[in-house]
């Protein structure tokens, strides 16, 4: 979690064979060479907990072993396929595997999710706050396997209203999926961030000198309710932020783009702090983990659940060695 507020140190042992390159200078490359289904082993207790049912880790196997395939040599510039973190996949070595969950990857060998006989694009986040969102990378193209939906109950078609949207945000109806009593963390879920008028004054001094900021307004949301344009309004001037990454990261890295924001006054008309109440914890397209455990207490398998986060997407029958 380099670079994040959940960054930590650990002691690491690895399958495989260690390979150590260097640049010529005092880097070193240190690239782990493992089969596909050892470096799972790996990926999906980091991904999704270990003590999750057992058909979301089904569903998380069966994604990661898409993704990885899908997005094979992405890092082959640096001189390897893959990287361990969260860019590519969470990537722990043997410190997180367990027998149970090795076992239930061994028991889908094979499964993997394909759209136009390709390996799909199998991208998901830790939990979509209700409702995932349509293909927001690149230029936002038409997915036809990307495509957000309500992760269950919902208050009615989206886009929401402003009214609506706030009142989703804020007191969420029962029935969500990922909003499921499954994990001690809530705030995947809901979450609020408040920051003094002085802590938002100096994040967004490093994007622009516009003063001290008076008013900050989501310009423009997705169908899901997650924001991809902010503008926000100081005392000499205004800046404008657009896509999902770069609005979380400005405004102090929020969990996620689904918020709505409320900035509070002093008797005096000068702001006092900003107030976000959010929804969610990562980009929230395909795959919402929290959702697919909320989906497997329920009783859904692991392919129903990969059946509603990647829509049109098939897991063809495994070919069988003679």
């Amino acid at each position: 979690g380099r670079g994040d507020f959940w960054a930590k140190r650990e002691d690491r042992s690895y399958r495989g064979d260690l390979e150590l390159i260097t640049s010529g200078q005092a880097d070193v490359t240190v690239i782990n060479r493992v089969e596909l289904e050892s470096y799972l082993y790996g990926v999906v207790p980091s991904e999704m907990s270990a003590l999750w049912p057992e058909e979301a880790l089904k569903a998380q196997a069966i994604a990661a072993r898409s993704e990885a395939l899908s997005k094979i040599a992405r890092h082959a510039m640096d001189g390897y396929d893959l990287c361990a973190e969260t860019h590519c996949q969470v990537y722990s070595g043997t410190s997180r595997e367990t027998p149970k969950v090795c076992q239930l990857i061994d028991e889908t060998a094979g499964r993997v999710l394909v759209y136009g006989d390709r390996p799909v694009d199998a991208v998901y986040s830790s939990s979509c706050g209700g409702h995932t969102q349509d293909n927001i990378y690149g230029e936002g193209e038409d997915v036809p396997y990307l495509r957000g939906s309500p992760d269950g109950t919902a208050p009615g078609l989206f886009p929401l209203s402003p009214l609506d949207l706030e009142r989703w945000i804020k007191s969420p109806p029962e029935g969500i999926h990922c909003g499921a009593p499954i994990q001690a963390q809530p705030s995947r879920f809901r979450w609020v961030r408040v920051y003094t008028a002085d802590e938002m004054d100096r994040m967004v001094a490093r994007l622009a000198r516009i003063g001290s900021v008076r008013h900050i307004e989501v310009a423009h949301r997705h169908r899901s309710g997650h924001a991809s344009r902010v503008l926000i309004t100081g005392t000499t001037g205004q800046v404008e932020i657009e896509k999902e990454l770069a609005i979380r990261r400005a405004l102090g890295d929020l969990r996620s783009s689904l918020f709505k924001v409320e900035t509070r006054f002093d008797a005096d008309g000068k702001p006092v702090e900003h107030v976000f109440f959010g929804g969610g914890w990562g980009h929230g397209v395909g795959l919402c983990q929290s959702g697919a455990a909320g989906r497997a207490l329920a009783g859904q398998s692991a392919d129903e659940i990969l059946a509603h986060y990647y829509p049109t997407a098939t897991i063809p029958s495994p070919a069988v060695r003679s």
